[in-house]
């Protein structure tokens, strides 16, 4: 158990700095939304809405990673179902 307990604290770690590299990201375009070419504003939501789903995709499994190795029932039931 103690090698999947490792196994979600870096599935943790990388769904963390995925969603930290998208919120940087996503704020240094768009403090630079004067240098960058206008765009209509259809594609600006598109982006808005892809930015607020990536982060919440990331928000969603970082709970369930993080309950699931306080729990041992739950990680149980992760392993066997990975």
């Amino acid at each position: 158990m103690n090698t999947y307990k490792e196994k979600l604290r870096n599935r943790t770690n990388l769904v963390a700095l995925a969603a930290v590299v998208t919120a940087l990201i996503y704020t240094i375009l768009t403090f630079n939304r004067d240098n960058l070419p206008t765009l209509p504003s259809f594609i600006k939501g598109f982006h808005i809405g892809t930015f607020i789903g990536l982060e919440l995709f990331a928000v969603f499994y970082l709970g369930k990673y993080m309950r699931a190795r306080n729990n041992e029932n739950v990680m149980k039931m992760m392993s066997e179902a990975d």
